[in-house]
């Protein structure tokens, strides 16, 4: 699942966009924190998965608010290991193609 974390200037208490959080609905044990799954599959292929499901997700969240007029910036963070991959920017693009009907989207690198 994913969730969205307000990030709010404190001077202006203005919300300047959002974080994307990562959570899993587990069966037995409730929503579990990312601490208590990611570094299990940080190091395998399923957290590169995992990594460009929250990507995406983060893309139908901003074409979903786009529809309604509202403009926020999701913040996504990327595990080292899935930056790494010498295919990461293709990877990037090809996610990004599956939303060309959202108005442009402005990369920040942190």
């Amino acid at each position: 699942m994913t969730f969205y974390q307000p990030k709010v200037n404190l001077i202006t208490g203005e919300c300047i966009g959002v974080e994307a959080l990562i959570r899993w609905q587990h069966p037995e044990k409730g929503l579990l924190a990312p601490g208590h799954f990611l570094p299990l599959i940080e190091q395998h292929d399923v957290g590169v998965q995992l990594g460009q499901w929250v990507i995406a997700e983060a893309f139908r969240q901003y074409m979903l608010w786009q529809q309604h007029n509202i403009e926020m910036a999701i913040s996504v963070n990327i595990a080292a290991n899935h930056l790494q991959q010498a295919d990461f920017a293709e990877q990037l693009e090809q996610i990004s193609a599956s939303f060309r009907q959202c108005r442009p989207v402005c990369w920040n690198w942190k």
